[in-house]
């Protein structure tokens, strides 16, 4: 008897180191496993440019934030960034969501000039924030008391009739590998800048201002910004804007890709409404230049000075 347990010690101490080797074995695989994710880049940059224009299409700017590249976080905080994007209030994040639940995102080109870098063209088409048909909608949502499930029943029965109005754009997105993680290069540290002016006519009775009066933008780069203006009188107004380059030697080196000084806008009594604007500073643009002015003067219809030219 003593002679067989003394057999069967070292068969069970076999069988515990054979556990525990495979335990460790699998630990170690574990390990590398979590290791080669890490060292594996999350989205392509395709997808990388896509969710960045969304998160900055829905307003959701923290989101946005974390897609862009430490280089040009160098240049500027976080604080600094939602000063200039101001984080939309009320039922706006929902219904800027749904919004971009619409969004049509293609690639047209990727080019890479370095295995760090590359340039990705795409071709979108996304409801326009600046149409009079959804204004109302935009400004019920900022009430606290503004029912989303309504406002997004509206915004989709628009899409289902055909009547929701869109934008359709070529945009460029420059992408930097950093940490083998594919980011957005928005070149903080060397870019353009582009002073954003507002003025109104005495006798409209408008506030008018830009949400970020100064944007750095590289020669090439593709922005989307926006404008508030509400009307301050007991009636609805219709007004026009002009739009004016500084120095206007310069001007054909800022090309304006849609404006809402395009069409005449109409505001109800009291209405404020946001307002789209996107601009593209030329790839040509020469060396010096360092500085725009792009200004919008609004009038009513009957001060509306015609112009050649004018915008």
């Amino acid at each position: 008897m003593v002679g067989q347990a003394t057999a069967v010690i070292p068969q069970k101490r076999f069988i515990v180191i054979s556990l525990l080797t495979s335990i460790l074995v699998s630990v170690g695989l574990l390990a590398g496993l979590v290791v080669a994710l890490r060292q594996s880049p999350q989205k392509a940059p395709v997808d990388v440019a896509r969710s960045y224009f969304l998160a900055d299409y829905a307003h959701d700017y923290r989101a946005a934030w974390a897609l862009i590249s430490q280089g040009d976080k160098a240049f500027k905080s976080l604080e600094q960034y939602l000063t200039e994007h101001t984080l939309p209030t009320g039922s706006k994040p929902q219904l800027f969501e749904h919004f971009a639940s619409q969004v049509e995102f293609s690639p047209i080109s990727i080019s890479s000039s370095h295995p760090a870098q590359t340039v990705v063209w795409v071709r979108a088409r996304y409801p326009d924030l600046a149409d009079p048909i959804l204004a109302p909608l935009i400004e019920r949502a900022a009430s606290p008391d503004a029912d989303i499930a309504v406002l997004n029943e509206q915004v989709q029965a628009l899409s289902d009739t055909g009547e929701l109005p869109f934008v359709e754009a070529e945009l460029p997105f420059n992408l930097v590998n950093e940490d083998d993680t594919w980011r957005l290069v928005l070149h903080w540290d060397g870019a353009v800048t582009v002073r954003l002016l507002a003025d109104v006519h005495p006798d409209l009775p408008w506030t008018f201002y830009p949400t970020e009066p100064e944007i750095q933008v590289m020669p090439g780069e593709t922005v989307r910004t926006r404008y508030i203006a509400r009307n301050n009188a007991d009636h609805a107004i219709t007004g026009k804007a002009v739009h004016e380059i500084l120095p206007l030697e310069h001007r054909r080196y800022l090309e304006t890709v849609q404006c809402f000084c395009f069409t005449e806008q109409t505001l109800e009594a009291g209405e404020e409404r946001e307002m789209t604007l996107i601009f593209r500073v030329d790839f040509t643009l020469p060396q010096g230049i360092d500085e725009f002015s792009n200004g919008y003067t609004f009038y009513t219809l009957e001060t509306f000075p015609e112009m050649e030219g004018d915008e």
